[in-house]
């Protein structure tokens, strides 16, 4: 029969009492306050204050009447109780095993069925997520990523080397506890089930985590999490590559092509959240502010592909006719949501030296008396004399004074100085003898300088 909550039709139930009634097979409803359950059908209620009553319905839909109904309250251990209400509807406010009984003038037995009332539990699920230095995280670990999580429903997230915690608990001390991880795990236990994963790369730790209580009547009534796992963007540098492919992040300092071209260099990568791996070109500024410059594809010279090398996905970029002007460093840039890494390759087409060079130190300024004069100093290639990032060079060779240095300028400015006489000062004196003074410098006309 239909079941209604609150005048609305939430569900079929199954086929109605008939008479003699008889209720459908394993039916449970879960409803509100006030719903009414057809007899036959079990209902799942909420606990107080919540709950106040539920009505159970023991109407048949065929036979003749007048119909007789008897109530009675079955416990367990325990006598049945027959109750006082007479009606086809009875009213309850408790949980308990409620059989109805109905007989008519052509029924020699009363025809009966029950409906069981359990009120759902509630449970508490706690998560706790401690990362792989032993920290335990405060939230649900999602603040780590660079971004939200690639799924909407996750809850939770973890990175390998995580340990995840879950504890399911029930204010019922003796209810029975499950807790199912995605790999079909299940962990048990009386009032409590606690769940231990070790976030592993392989391991089938994401996905739905569910907890709940198993109850015979009421079903499986939980909490759930969904976990997210996360591994950061990592470049492989111990894949072993194919002959004349240079790794990226392998080694420190330029290597030589030896005059092979095309040029190959490899770059494995690995990382949960599929990582988004690029190459760029290490550049310098008008400043001599060094850059990174994403690789041109559409210049045919260059190409980008993918290939499996050593079990890890690699980006594999190829410079053909590869000449003077592509050397230089390159760089592997790897990210994801997780983290990002970086792997450079320096490459020159044979033995070459960075140098440190300076330019003459510009006049002085000002043009007279006490200024500075300024050069640019630069890192640049011994061979090519192309300008290198300044990290390319010994930074103890750089030239002491590189940018900035003291002058004094004595220029033709000095060669025409004047007397500037100021005006005598009153008489020291108001009467008979005194004296009087004034100020005698030295200056430049134009600039109104005092010289000595």
């Amino acid at each position: 029969t239909d079941v209604a909550r609150f005048g609305t039709i939430l569900r079929v139930c199954g086929d109605p009492p008939v008479l003699p009634p008889k209720g459908p097979d394993n039916a449970t409803v879960e409803v509100e306050s006030g719903a009414t359950v057809a007899i036959g059908c079990n209902a799942c209620i909420p606990t107080p204050p919540e709950f106040t009553q539920v009505d159970i319905d023991c109407t048949p839909i065929s036979g003749d009447g007048p119909f007789t109904y008897t109530w009675l309250l079955r416990r367990e251990g325990f006598n049945d109780t027959v109750l006082d209400e007479t009606g086809s509807v009875l009213t309850v406010t408790e949980e308990g095993e409620y059989v109805c009984e109905v007989s008519n003038q052509d029924t020699t037995l009363p025809i009966t069925a029950t409906t069981i009332v359990r009120p759902i539990l509630s449970i508490d699920l706690t998560t706790t997520i401690i990362d792989r230095f032993g920290a335990t995280l405060t939230d649900s670990g999602c603040s780590r990523l660079r971004g939200p999580p690639s799924q909407e429903t996750t809850t939770h997230c973890a990175l390998i080397g995580d340990t995840l915690s879950l504890v399911c608990s029930s204010e019922n001390a003796t209810a029975s506890i499950a807790i199912m991880a995605p790999n079909g795990d299940i962990v048990t236990g009386t009032g409590q089930a606690t769940f231990i994963a070790n976030i592993t790369e392989g391991s089938l730790t994401a996905g739905e985590y569910r907890c709940g209580i198993v109850d015979d009547v009421c079903g499986v009534l939980g909490r759930r999490i969904e976990v997210g796992v996360y591994q950061p963007a990592t470049i492989d540098r111990n894949v072993v590559l194919p002959d004349g492919c240079f790794g990226a992040g392998r080694v420190i300092g330029e290597q030589s092509t030896g005059g092979i071209s095309p040029v190959t260099l490899c770059c494995p990568f690995s990382g949960i959240d599929d990582p988004e791996t690029s190459w760029r070109v290490i550049e310098t500024d008008p400043r001599g502010f060094p850059f990174e410059n994403r690789i041109d594809t559409s210049n045919p010279r260059f190409s980008i592909d993918f290939q499996i090398i050593g079990n890890r996905n690699t980006s594999i970029l190829t410079i053909t006719s590869f000449n003077g002007s592509d050397e230089g460093t390159y760089v592997c840039r790897s990210k994801n949501l997780a983290g990002v890494d970086a792997g450079i390759v320096a490459l020159r087409i044979d033995e070459d030296t960075p140098i440190w060079t300076a330019t003459a130190f510009s006049e002085c300024d000002p043009p007279c008396r006490r200024g500075v004069r300024t050069r640019q100093v630069t890192c640049v290639s011994s061979r090519s004399g192309k300008r290198l990032p300044q990290i390319r060079c010994p930074p103890d060779q750089m030239p002491a004074d590189t940018t900035t240095a003291g002058c004094l300028n004595l220029g033709p400015c000095f060669l025409s100085p004047r007397w500037k006489f100021y005006p005598w000062s009153p008489c020291s004196r108001g009467c008979s003898g005194g004296f009087r003074r004034r100020t005698v410098q030295c200056i430049i006309p134009r600039y109104q300088l005092e010289v000595p």
